[in-house]
């Protein structure tokens, strides 16, 4: 996540239209509005994950089966990102708001 952060991050401050506090100011907002939710939701699945792994998950009990799916599908959710996409929603979203 972290890795994720610092390059959504730059690629949002590496955009040429930034130039003045208010642009930074526009950056972070977004960049927190976009990543926060990520890494709040990576916190919330760990748990769960470690739930898992000792047997306490509701929705997976003892059946290897599920197990092994509801880990995989967690970790999908963290694998499969596409960085350069966050980053042009993040600068059409930096647009918008100096844009009015």
């Amino acid at each position: 996540m972290c890795i994720e952060d610092a390059a959504v991050l730059a690629g949002l401050l590496a955009d040429p239209h930034i130039k003045t506090s208010q642009d930074l100011e526009a950056v972070f907002a977004v960049f927190d509005q976009m990543r926060r939710s990520r890494g709040e939701s990576l916190v919330q699945s760990s748990r769960v994950v470690g739930d898992v792994y000792e047997w306490r998950y509701k929705g997976t009990g003892r059946n290897f089966e599920k197990c092994k799916a509801e880990i995989q599908r967690r970790n999908d959710v963290i694998a499969n990102v596409d960085i350069e996409e966050m980053i042009r929603e993040g600068r059409e979203q930096v647009g918008s708001r100096l844009n009015g």
